[in-house]
């Protein structure tokens, strides 16, 4: 009970930081890291051109920070995109069909009953 207590206040902590800083979750959890670089250096990309002056920095180089910043948003999704699309493994993206994975266990389960019953 403690672990599962202990995963979901991670994931809580992951959600609260991907909300103030996105990227930042997935960094917590450990999962889909490289999108979540991406995600984290485009954020703080835009932090930067956000909040410096025209003194610190000229109009053009604000300019190209932010051009920047939103290319490296969309590489992350783009990554993010290609990586669950060509994975074989589902554990990435939930699955919305649960009627097959009953059907699969009971399937199982008479399976091995018959079994039981050709041994006896």
């Amino acid at each position: 009970m403690a672990i599962k207590t202990d995963k979901k206040l991670i994931a809580i902590v992951a959600a609260f930081a991907n909300f103030w800083i996105p990227g930042s979750g997935y960094l917590i959890l450990q999962k889909r890291l490289v999108f979540g670089v991406i995600m984290l250096a485009s954020q703080l990309l835009g932090l930067i051109f956000y909040f410096t002056d025209e003194l610190v920095y000229s109009r053009a180089t604000n300019n190209i920070l932010f051009v920047i910043s939103v290319l490296l948003l969309g590489l992350a999704f783009a990554y993010d995109a290609y990586e669950l699309g060509t994975s074989d493994t589902k554990s990435e993206a939930p699955s919305s069909d649960l009627s097959n994975t009953q059907t699969d266990k009971s399937s199982e389960t008479k399976t091995e009953v018959e079994k039981e019953v050709k041994t006896n």
